[in-house]
């Protein structure tokens, strides 16, 4: 059993399955995680219907699901909010190796410097919304993370089969230019995940 109510506010690719697969594991009855068995999120009637069934301990959206007037119905009842997050150059570099790269309808220079700067952002549910940025549970490491604020010791058995290298690796390779690497690490998504990273793993 968890030791609160807890809403999950998932920014795309910041390791939201996993996250879902430890709470899961420690109270299947309470989860709701739809993507499990209508590969969707929910929607807003879902949610509020949720709100009446006692059961439910657990609710996971992406970011762009979730809004600040919705988030605002759980939290005003006790529920607390935990926010998934992820260095913005990896997650770009994961976004686009994931979906991007397949369709070649864009390189990953082009699809980095246009999300940095804000083009279309809500087409992949990436950022961190605004509102979110007060979250009572921060995640960076899901596992170390989750250990810390539930006590109890997880394995990491998802085994992730992306061909991303990451960031660092994109950088080395040259794959992207020096003024790219500058735009996405000053913008302003960064800053809110470093804003955030300074809370990680904490309940406040």
């Amino acid at each position: 059993m968890l030791d609160s109510k807890y809403i999950f506010v998932h920014p795309v690719r910041t390791r939201g399955t996993t996250i879902n697969d430890i709470v899961f594991e420690l109270d299947p009855v309470g989860c709701r995680i739809s993507w499990q068995t209508r590969c969707r999120d929910w929607t807003v009637d879902e949610l509020r219907f949720f709100l009446l069934d006692a059961r439910v301990t657990f609710i996971h959206n992406h970011a762009g699901n979730w809004s600040e007037k919705t988030a605002g119905w759980f939290r005003d009842r006790g529920w607390r909010m935990m926010l998934s997050v992820r260095s913005v150059p990896d997650q770009l570099c994961s976004i686009w190796y994931a979906y991007i790269d397949v369709q070649k309808s864009l390189t990953l220079e082009q699809f980095i410097r246009d999300m940095a700067q804000g083009g279309n952002v809500q087409s992949f549910q990436w950022q961190i919304p605004a509102w979110a940025m007060d979250a009572d549970v921060v995640i960076a490491d899901p596992v170390q993370d989750l250990q810390n604020l539930f006590g109890v010791p997880f394995s990491n058995r998802r085994q992730n089969g992306s061909i991303n290298p990451g960031w660092n690796k994109v950088v080395e390779w040259e794959l992207v230019s020096k003024d790219t690497i500058d735009l996405v690490e000053s913008c302003e998504y960064q800053q809110r995940y470093l804003q955030c990273l300074t809370r990680s793993g904490a309940a406040v």
